[in-house]
C-alpha cells in the first residue's frame, strides 16, 4: 500500500516538476528574496511624445504609462481603473525602491537597461476580493512577481467558465480593448492564470502569507 502511495506521489512531483520546468516560473516561498527589475524594452509613441511603454524583466509589459511635465517637475503615471463611483484602482504596483527607481530611470532617459534578466521567479496570489452583484467580474485579485511588481486581475465568469481579464481599456474611437498590462510569455500566463482559476473554484480561500479574502465592494 505505501509503495503504491509513493509512487502516487513521486508522480505528481515529476507533473508539477516539469510543469514549473517548462513555464519558468513558481510559486513564491515566504523567504524568497525580492528580485531585481530590469527594464528590457522601453518605448515613446512617436505620435503622442507623452506615452510610454515598457518591458520588465522580458515577463511583464506595461502600456499607457503617462509622463507629463509642468513647472521643471517631471510626473510619471501608470495605468488605473476609475470605478463607477470615480474610486481609482492601481493597475500595476511597484513593491520595492529599487523597481521604482529602474523603471523611473528608464523612462526619463528613453533608454532600456544594458544589464542581463533572468525573468522575475516566483509569483504569488497576494491580494483577493469577492465581488457581489450580477456582473461577470467575480473576483478582484493581484499578483505579485518575484516580490517585486505587483500586477491587478479579475476572475471573470463566463458561458465556457472562469477566465481571467488582465488590465486594459476600451478604445473610444475603434471600440476595441486596449491591453495595458500583461504577462508577455504565454507559458507563464498559462500557469499564472491556471491557479488564479483554481483558486476562484475551489472557493477562494485566502492563502498563507498572502493577503486575507474580502468580500463585497462595488461592480466594476
Amino acid at each position: 500500500m505505501w509503495q503504491k502511495c509513493l509512487r502516487i506521489f513521486l508522480a505528481a512531483a515529476v507533473f508539477f516538476g516539469i510543469s514549473f520546468f517548462q513555464s519558468g516560473i513558481v510559486l513564491a516561498a515566504e523567504d524568497t528574496e525580492a528580485v531585481k527589475v530590469v527594464v528590457t524594452e522601453v518605448k515613446q509613441n512617436p505620435n503622442d511624445p507623452s506615452e510610454f511603454q515598457i518591458i520588465l524583466n522580458n515577463w511583464i509589459a506595461i502600456r499607457n504609462i503617462r509622463v507629463t511635465k509642468e513647472d521643471g517637475q517631471t510626473t510619471i503615471k501608470y495605468p488605473v481603473y476609475v470605478s463607477r463611483t470615480g474610486r481609482v484602482y492601481p493597475q500595476v504596483k511597484f513593491l520595492t525602491e529599487q523597481a521604482q527607481k529602474a523603471v523611473e530611470t528608464a523612462i526619463r532617459t528613453k533608454k532600456a537597461s544594458d544589464q542581463e534578466s533572468s525573468g522575475l521567479k516566483t509569483f504569488k496570489i497576494t491580494g483577493w476580493f469577492k465581488l457581489r452583484g450580477t456582473s461577470s467580474r467575480k473576483v478582484n485579485a493581484e499578483v505579485s512577481f518575484g516580490k517585486a511588481v505587483a500586477v491587478s486581475c479579475g476572475v471573470m465568469e463566463g458561458s465556457r467558465g472562469p477566465w481571467i481579464a488582465w488590465p486594459a481599456h476600451k478604445d473610444e474611437e475603434s471600440g476595441r480593448w486596449v491591453k495595458e498590462v500583461y504577462i508577455v510569455d504565454p507559458e507563464i500566463k498559462r500557469t499564472v492564470e491556471k491557479a488564479l482559476i483554481n483558486k476562484y473554484q475551489s472557493g477562494g480561500e485566502a492563502e498563507e502569507g498572502s493577503s486575507k479574502t474580502k468580500t463585497g465592494g462595488e461592480e466594476w
